[in-house]
């Protein structure tokens, strides 16, 4: 019975790949626009699940990277007409020697907890503080990018290449991911997660432990931040050093789909994205209202997902599967 379950698994998940590469021909350009930020955030939110879902740091400012991230891909396109394809890459080093130092004063000085993510958010809001005020970056006026065709510096004036990019990142997080949690270092994480002061003792190293996911997350955030920056041709400190967009969804998505799993963030992104365009459809509202009543939604599945099963969407689906006579034979 177990074979023929990991048999349909695998075709339902067959099935749902050809779908997700076949559908985006066949909608309007907002239903794809939505697709891409729907995949976008669950990219999002898989980055941050490395760090807190495996290693169970509440590491509240990753959007210092994402903000890096696409400044430094940006600034290269347009002063140097470097390709973002490459300029991602620079930039994602740029995050990697902010978040090693960063990371090894958090850590070493053992923050952890709401500590951890108060200096974090605080980090945030400093990065935001200091692009505001730096001309060089455009400062709050931010970048322009122009719209044009133009593949090697990812410009495209049609929706399909930015989706398709966006699955493959996605689809990449989801193989990373897998990797990691199989792997020494993923084992050790959440050894650190599950208890730390135990896991010092069997000979786990936890500060280097918490060190590379912290700067694995960071760099694999910085990407996002790229991506974000090409797709919507524009950005200003605001957006890309946001804290409720690029950290609260993001871990929503993570806590209501699963910590420490390869699908259940993105599970739990793609859920939250779905329910705030439903939201955002309802004729009768219109600006603040729209906004209050998603945050009240969210505020609501949260709730019951957590208080009812903790381990998220990803927990409560093994723990059907393992009261289904045969499944877990």
């Amino acid at each position: 019975m177990s074979w023929e379950m990991n048999k349909i698994s695998v075709g339902l998940l067959l099935l749902l790949m050809c779908v997700l590469i076949v559908f985006p021909m066949f909608v309007s350009d907002y239903i794809a626009t939505m697709l891409i930020i729907a995949l976008h955030y669950a990219y999002l939110a898989q980055s941050w699940n490395l760090v807190f879902g495996y290693c169970g740091q509440l590491a509240l400012g990753h959007s210092v990277f994402y903000g890096v991230g696409g400044y430094v891909s940006t600034k290269l396109l347009v002063d140097a007409n470097v390709t973002p394809y490459l300029g991602g890459i620079i930039g994602a080093s740029v995050a990697i020697l902010i978040a090693f130092p960063l990371g090894m004063i958090l850590f070493r000085s053992k923050l952890r907890g709401l500590s951890l993510a108060i200096v974090t958010i605080a980090s945030a809001e400093i990065f935001m503080a200091l692009f505001n005020n730096w001309d060089y970056v455009g400062g709050t006026v931010g970048i322009w990018l122009p719209l044009k065709d133009a593949p090697f510096h990812f410009l495209y004036m049609s929706r399909l290449p930015y989706y398709y990019i966006a699955l493959f990142m996605v689809v990449g997080m989801v193989v990373l991911t897998a990797l990691v949690a199989r792997s020494k270092l993923g084992h050790r994480g959440i050894a650190v997660r599950e208890n730390e002061e135990a896991a010092e003792a069997s000979g786990i190293n936890c500060f280097g432990v918490k060190v590379t996911f912290f700067v694995f997350s960071a760099f694999l955030m910085a990407f996002g931040g790229t991506f974000y920056s090409q797709f919507m041709l524009y950005i200003v400190p605001e957006i890309m050093f946001s804290i409720p967009n690029l950290v609260l969804l993001p871990m929503l998505g993570v806590v209501v789909g699963g910590r420490g799993t390869v699908f259940g963030p993105i599970v739990g992104s793609l859920l939250f994205s779905i329910l705030g365009e439903l939201l955002r459809g309802i004729p009768w509202l219109h600006g603040p209202r729209v906004s209050a009543l998603t945050m009240m939604v969210y505020g609501l599945v949260l709730t019951i997902v957590s208080l009812r099963y903790s381990s998220g969407l990803m927990g409560f689906m093994a723990k059907w599967k393992r009261q289904t006579p045969g499944c877990s034979k």
